[in-house]
């Protein structure tokens, strides 16, 4: 189960945004659409801890990941989240093997340690179900749009995550690698029980997240609603 709800306002040039949002879904699993700038993006901001809400708390399986009145933070490192942006954010000078592997060298032992094999094992895993194994030693710089979006696809996975933030994760991709990354997330989410929220501009190509019992929040102005009829 996945519950959250806050407020949070961003200020600069003379404007602001006050995003107010709230979700709940029993299966952990939660579809966002809504209009360019209505606050999908900061959402997942917030949820991922890049963001600091001003007001609110996210409660997963159990415990709170974080709670203004409970004074806990995501960023305390107690939990595990594996975060796709629109952008990619992949650091320029890894190639795409150690692009993948950074959030296993930085979270568990350090930059310098090498990978145990079983760790190489899950990378050449990814890499093979995202068709990207024959990049692994070319830099983000020489990869197209679709196949940094793969990368970052598979980094986000690679550590098992109990949470996962997808945002638009597969606009770059064409339609038959776009299902079968999909296919991808869907089945980790199934076989580990992990939870996941997408950001999605085309809501019909998920339409088997929602089979899973995903719930459908829709968001505009900074406020969520449930979708009305045809949405």
């Amino acid at each position: 189960m996945i519950e959250f709800a806050f407020s949070h306002t961003i200020r600069g040039a003379g404007r602001s945004f006050s995003l107010n949002v709230e979700a709940k879904s029993d299966s952990g699993l939660l579809l966002l659409t809504g209009p360019s700038g209505s606050g999908k993006t900061t959402t997942l901001q917030c949820l991922a801890g890049i963001q600091k809400v001003d007001r609110g708390h996210l409660f997963l399986k159990g415990k709170y990941w974080f709670s203004t009145g409970r004074n806990k933070s995501i960023c305390d490192g107690s939990s595990n989240v594996g975060y796709v942006p629109q952008s990619a954010a992949l650091f320029p000078h890894l190639n795409v093997e150690k692009n993948i592997a950074f959030p296993l060298r930085s979270t568990l032992r350090g930059l310098l340690t090498p990978l145990q094999a079983s760790e190489k094992e899950i990378i050449e895993r990814l890499m093979e179900r995202l068709e990207i194994q024959e990049l692994r030693r070319s830099r983000p710089a020489h990869l197209s749009g679709g196949q940094r979006q793969r990368v970052a696809l598979a980094r986000a996975l690679v550590l098992g995550p109990e949470l996962i933030l997808l945002d638009e994760p597969l606009s770059s991709l064409n339609r038959s690698l776009a299902l079968r990354s999909r296919d991808l997330f869907l089945e980790t989410c199934s076989q580990t029980g992990a939870a996941m929220v997408v950001v999605a501009h085309d809501a019909n190509l998920w339409s088997p997240f929602l089979s899973m019992g995903a719930r459908h929040i829709v968001i505009e102005d900074g406020k969520s609603r449930n979708p009305g009829p045809g949405e």
